[in-house]
């Protein structure tokens, strides 16, 4: 069983290098790792020469960069092996994820294995904090429908978290493009449609270790919302029922915190109102929104804020307790 593990980098030439090792420690040695370099400006490209007298680190470097999606699409469409695993460029893994995962897949022909996380800020010896996902599986086989009800209220996974048979991008695509915020969530959404076989594996060893960093994929706010309810509006339609529902609920909310945070941050000062209008108008996720963005800015004084805000808190809590009736009700 050979995996493959693809790693998009930019300008983290002072990261790469423990991702790297992290990956040559691993215990189980049948992988290939594909380094796509989004066009680094630092020490990038030097730091992974180091490491390609070990023939299975294979280095592309992109004229320019669009982003870690496509990078991760482009690694994609030239991967040997039957598995694929994401990893950030300044995070690692433990020895023994590799390893675990091939006696799983070998033993219960599964589709995705995914594992526990946790945190570092320097040293990947030094967690401080660890996030795991005991509350909501038990180890072992899970079907779609079990991973799929976790995902309605977000994203249960890190990017680095599950190891996929790459025949799975095959069947339901790759990353999707026009987003660069909430591009995991969207792909395991569309997975946890399919006929795909998970398996929670919380062995030792296993994890993935996420570095906390001031340099972390710096947040554009009002895309990362943007991008949260075009991923509600791309899926609803393949929901159905209380789920359907619930998934209201989500793009509910991701509209009413960017309403809030757009007039929160021009009534502080931290923008004047005609750049949040420019920031909206030039990004084409808010194309097809209504009111509550560009135009809500436009048009609506700022004292009628408070009102509209309210108007989608009270659909909020009426969507709710209307699932909370339904699922009282059917008990």
């Amino acid at each position: 069983m050979k995996f493959s593990i693809i790693v998009p980098t930019y300008n983290y030439g002072h990261f790469i290098s423990q991702c790297l090792q992290s990956i040559s420690e691993q215990v189980y040695n049948n992988w290939e790792c594909i380094i796509i370099d989004n066009a680094s400006t630092d020490n990038t490209e030097e730091v992974c020469k180091s490491f390609l007298k070990d023939g299975r680190f294979i280095y592309h470097k992109l004229t320019d960069n669009k982003g870690p999606s496509i990078a991760r699409n482009y690694a994609l469409n030239i991967v040997s092996g039957e598995y694929v695993l994401f990893l950030d460029a300044d995070d690692t893994i433990e020895v023994n994820k590799l390893l675990s995962a091939n006696q799983i897949i070998n033993n219960y022909k599964i589709d995705v294995v995914f594992t526990n996380h946790a945190f570092f800020k320097t040293s990947p010896n030094e967690i401080y904090a660890e996030h795991n996902l005991n509350d909501k599986f038990q180890t072992g086989i899970l079907y779609s429908v079990n991973v799929n009800k976790f995902l309605i209220s977000g994203n249960i996974f890190v990017i680095s978290s599950p190891i996929t048979r790459k025949e799975v991008f095959d069947r339901i695509g790759f990353f999707d493009e026009k987003i660069k915020y909430n591009e995991d969530w969207e792909l395991w959404l569309r997975m946890s449609f399919e006929d795909v076989l998970f398996y929670y594996d919380s062995s030792d060893g296993t994890r993935t270790l996420i570095r906390n960093h001031s340099t972390s994929h710096s947040k554009d706010d009002i895309t990362m919302y943007l991008s949260g309810i075009y991923v509600c509006k791309k899926n609803m339609n393949k929901f159905s029922g209380n789920s359907k529902n619930e998934f209201k609920l989500k793009l509910l909310s991701q509209r009413y915190l960017l309403t809030r945070m757009l007039f929160e941050r021009y009534a502080s000062g931290q923008k004047r109102k005609k750049d949040l209008i420019f920031s909206l108008n030039n990004n084409s996720l808010a194309t097809n929104e209504l009111l509550f963005s560009r135009k809500i800015l436009s048009l609506i004084p700022t004292f009628m804020v408070p009102m509209y805000l309210f108007i989608i808190k009270i659909k909020y809590v009426i969507l709710k307790n209307a699932i909370s009736f339904n699922l009282y009700t059917c008990l």
